[in-house]
């Protein structure tokens, strides 16, 4: 047993002396490390600084990011995907390249947001987003010098590196964006905070990666990096809107406050499925880019991702929501109590998030991200009739609602575009769905019995919730193991059809 843990543990330490299976299983592990420890690190924060400045000021934050994701994804050149993608990604005129274009987007950015501070100040009748729009700005300026190179750990499988610089930013973000809540009281801490994180995270990258890139413009590749950039330009701008616009919407509608509580249950509510988004960038992406014509083989590897992610996260989604109001109860006072709403929808609809995530990387690796961009337009043209439409028939629930449909349109299209352009088999697309549907009704079933059971609180509550967790794994990995047989990792020399 000692040997084989031995083993384990060599194979983590190992960079790329291993099999394309080995090597993305590892990068699984480190990415699976990486975000445990990133998402407690945000969930201890957000405990801390809840509790030292109100909810006004949370809102105030939201609608200030999101702004400024909007405009950076204006400018977005997709230079990370194209390092990763591209097979010259290596070069060091690819690299130095790709620098000079993050720095002149940077500017840019820069520029913009400060030209959208007054607007957006008018636009929402609130006087302090003008100073957070301001020093928000050399957010995107300072991270234009990132070393370049720092994407090539995700495509060397080397995300021990990533998962080390990762942490050491949010911690000392983290306690920047505290100590100075202390001291301010307002949301002018969280904006100084993200900013100094913002610079760490430049300084690191050079430390972890040792390449030193200078100005140098190599037309072919800046050709290569604006052809694909353009296309991930237009999917960013558009799945940006189709998933986030609802924070504007909210804001804009139910005021800074309900957004507030709002984005606090959303963003508890993502922690789950970007915990696997993650692991699928960082591991599946890249090992299907290495293998992106042979279709066989990655049909083979979306099945299986895809059937062992969601036998992890059906069930653990499905017990957050059933057990929102608790969580929400548990750690945030009574001016977050109706943040269990959006907690418990964005949970459910983040199900989906995932298996359509495993959909666009899939588009991507291959390099067709015209697939995507289409399944996203289908949620841009959403999310602006049916965010207002649920917020006019029932408030916050209404939009958050609608916000699970946005996104179950999304992952419904991409599914279809596996089949009709990928070429995926029948079974092949419809497999996933079956798996997450079966689970979920025979789970909330079982739940909907164990409850009538078990009501009350006390001893009687918490005996509910842990039984809930039993009974949904037991469920989950029943029909994972139906669908997958004994031994799902076994190479059996074939494809699903």
């Amino acid at each position: 047993m000692l040997e084989r843990i031995k083993r384990i543990a060599g194979k983590l330490r190992q960079p790329e002396t291993h099999s394309l299976k080995i090597k993305s299983l590892r990068a699984a592990a480190w990415s699976v490390i990486q975000k445990g420890a990133s998402d407690a690190l945000r969930l201890a924060g957000s405990l801390i600084l809840t509790r030292i400045l109100f909810p006004e000021a949370f809102g105030l934050m939201a609608t200030v990011t999101t702004v400024l994701v909007m405009i950076r994804l204006f400018a977005d050149a997709g230079i990370s995907l194209s390092i990763v993608q591209n097979p010259h990604g290596e070069k060091p005129e690819f690299l130095n390249t790709a620098w000079v274009i993050s720095i002149g987007r940077g500017i840019i950015l820069c520029c913009a947001i400060m030209v959208a501070a007054w607007p957006a100040s008018v636009l929402y009748k609130d006087s302090a987003l003008m100073p957070l729009f301001f020093i928000m700005a050399f957010n995107p300026l300072i991270l234009g010098f990132e070393n370049p190179a720092i994407h090539l750990l995700v495509k060397k499988f080397r995300i021990e590196k990533k998962f080390a610089l990762e942490i050491t930013i949010q911690v000392i973000g983290l306690l920047a964006s505290v100590v100075l809540a202390y001291s301010l009281k307002s949301a002018m801490a969280l904006a100084f905070g993200a900013l100094i994180a913002a610079a760490v995270r430049v300084v690191g990258s050079y430390v972890v990666q040792p390449y030193f890139p200078r100005f140098q413009w190599h037309k072919e590749y800046g050709a290569e990096l604006f052809n694909f950039g353009k296309f991930v330009f237009i999917n960013t701008i558009i799945t940006w809107f189709a998933l986030n616009a609802d924070v504007l919407i909210v804001g804009k509608l139910l005021g800074m406050e309900t957004l507030g509580v709002y984005q606090i249950g959303r963003n508890i509510g993502n922690v789950v499925p970007l915990f696997f988004m993650a692991v699928l960038a960082q591991a599946y992406m890249p090992a299907v880019s290495s293998v992106s014509r042979d279709l066989s083989r990655i049909t083979t590897m979306y099945n299986r991702t895809c059937a062992l992610i969601l036998a992890l996260i059906t069930p653990a989604a499905m017990t957050i929501a059933f057990f929102s109001r608790d969580i929400t109860g548990v750690l945030y006072d009574s001016r977050y109590e109706e943040a269990y709403v959006s907690l418990a929808w964005m949970t459910i609809a983040g199900v989906f998030s995932v298996l359509g995530s495993a959909a666009s990387n899939t588009f991507f690796a291959m390099g067709q991200p015209k697939r995507q961009t289409v399944s996203t337009f289908v949620g841009f043209l959403l999310v602006f009739f049916l965010v207002p439409l649920g917020i006019h028939l029932n408030q916050m629930l209404g939009a958050v609602l609608a916000m699970f449909c946005v996104v179950l349109a999304i992952t419904v299209v991409q599914s279809l575009f596996l089949k009709s352009s990928l070429k995926f088999s029948t079974r092949a697309t419809i497999r996933p769905w079956l798996q997450l549907i079966s689970t979920a009704v025979v789970f909330g079933g079982a739940f909907l019995i164990l409850r009538s059971l078990l009501p009350g609180d006390g001893f009687s509550r918490i005996l509910l919730i842990a039984l809930t967790i039993i009974i949904g794994l037991i469920v989950s990995f029943s029909i994972y193991l139906f669908l997958e047989g004994p031994q799902p990792f076994k190479d059996r020399g074939g494809v699903v059809r």
